[in-house]
């Protein structure tokens, strides 16, 4: 496609998700979404907002309460990222932006340079694209990858990461680019993974 992920395309892709929805049956009134049927009473009391699509919401609060997010309503619309964002020259990083902004909620401008869009084969013969993080202090070839989708997680026996062959890790990590320890009371987290250094990181804990 060709498309960078932005918010304003997962907006668009809620909100048309929202209106096509033959159980829910919203109707459109103004900048809103409301007489929806809702899943956990029945009755027409479901409504979001249709310019901020994040939750759907039941008006009898204290009879029923039901809440609950679009990303959870909708799943389908954060999956087969690759086929929705496909690499091209000018953007071979296409699904890697999209997993890890959509998925894992990352500010991608910020990892610039950390990793790249790669394929790896999967257990029953396929291949699949990955995003992948180099290990420099495991080695020059070094990596750890993660599978984009999970179609292609479950094609590969449930298994979602891999490291390289070969790779010593033992005692080493992943240090975020630009970051220096230098010591001299200099606060370290140290995380399970990737992922958590990275949340850590926009956090403010760097």
């Amino acid at each position: 496609m060709g498309r960078g992920v932005t918010d304003e395309w997962v907006k668009g892709a809620l909100q048309e998700a929202l209106l096509r929805d033959g159980t829910i049956q919203f109707k459109r009134v103004g900048n809103d979404l409301r007489d929806g049927i809702c899943p956990q009473c029945g009755k027409k009391e479901l409504f979001v907002s249709f310019e901020n699509p994040w939750r759907v919401q039941c008006r009898r609060a204290n009879n029923c309460g039901y809440s609950e997010s679009t990303r959870a309503l909708y799943p389908e619309i954060f999956e087969a990222l690759s086929k929705k964002f496909e690499a091209s020259p000018a953007e071979p990083n296409a699904a890697a932006d999209a997993y890890l902004r959509l998925n894992r909620g990352f500010d991608v401008t910020k990892l610039r340079g950390m990793y790249s869009q790669e394929t790896r084969r999967l257990h029953d013969g396929g291949y699949a694209a990955t995003v992948r993080f180099p290990l420099p202090l495991c080695g020059a070839t070094a990596y750890w990858e993660r599978l984009i989708d999970a179609d292609a997680v479950r094609r590969n026996d449930g298994r979602k990461a891999h490291i390289s062959t070969g790779c010593k890790y033992a005692g080493k990590g992943w240090i975020p680019e630009g970051m220096e320890i230098t010591g001299d009371g200099q606060r370290v987290w140290l995380t399970e993974g990737i992922f958590h250094a990275i949340a850590l990181g926009h956090a403010g804990c760097a």
